[in-house]
């Protein structure tokens, strides 16, 4: 292949579908839609615990720390490193190849234009990618009159297609009188494993009442070194979240609703 100048590495990123990405990697897929699950292949799984939105363009691991846009996952498979060149090169000639496509097409001038191409022809539909980590940004869509409504805007925080495995049997509710009344409204468990190992997790939902989230408290009081006591997954827009909104919106009597911090 010649060499070519790449440096329009989100004109690839655009260009790149996951389900040819997937099947290029020989990766079996389970669920349906645009929401899928995959036997993680950044570490040793045995069931499928990483999700892939393929309309979004991202995917989540929550039994190890792999997390990304398409891009980052052609780059992780590839072996390389998403925050040097090299990587980033490597990436991209390989997002090019898988989906066949003219790496001449992808440096300063002609980027745009192709990938922009590629996704209105595509016959699978797919959308422009707005991941949870390292988001984009916007580009003007000459192909929507202005003001008209863009059907294909990704959801904020797009709902999850998995849930933790969580333990409500733990030391930290008993400690603080929490009753197992409450704790099975709210879904709150124990995690051992993941990002949120060593927390108690409460699930976060949309006003729609779709699982988004997951917040974690750390269980002890001794915090290990730059850990923080709360955490929230990585890019993970918590300002569009009002916790505990679609329960009020299934009390069609409400009439008074109290916002409280903490």
């Amino acid at each position: 292949m010649p060499k070519t100048a790449f440096t329009n590495y989100e004109a690839v990123k655009a260009a790149l579908d996951f389900p040819t990405v997937l099947s290029h990697y020989d990766i079996a897929t389970t669920g349906s839609g645009d929401q899928l699950k995959i036997i993680c292949p950044f570490h040793e799984d045995h069931k499928p615990s990483c999700g892939v939105h393929t309309t979004n363009g991202v995917f989540n691991c929550f039994s190890c720390t792999a997390s990304g846009n398409i891009f980052d996952f052609v780059v992780d498979m590839e072996g390389g490193d998403a925050k040097n060149k090299t990587g980033l090169r490597a990436g991209a000639l390989k997002g090019i190849k898988i989906m066949q496509l003219d790496p001449a097409d992808f440096g300063n001038s002609g980027g745009n234009k192709r990938a922009k191409s590629q996704k209105q022809t595509k016959p699978s539909g797919k959308k422009s990618p707005t991941p949870r980590q390292r988001p984009a940004k916007k580009q003007q869509d000459d192909t929507h009159d202005e003001g008209q409504k863009d059907e294909t805007k990704a959801p904020i925080n797009p709902p999850l297609t998995f849930e933790l495995d969580l333990e409500q049997d733990h030391p930290f509710f008993e400690e603080r009188d929490i009753s197992k009344e409450t704790i099975a409204r709210f879904g709150l468990g124990y995690c051992k494993k993941g990002i949120m190992a060593g927390r108690i997790c409460i699930p976060l939902h949309n006003d729609q009442g779709e699982l988004v989230a997951y917040a974690g408290r750390y269980a002890a009081d001794d915090l290990p070194d730059d850990s923080p006591r709360y955490k929230l997954p990585k890019g993970f827009q918590k300002a569009h979240v009002l916790y505990n909104l679609h329960r009020i919106k299934q009390q069609p009597d409400t009439k008074r609703l109290v916002i409280v911090e903490g």
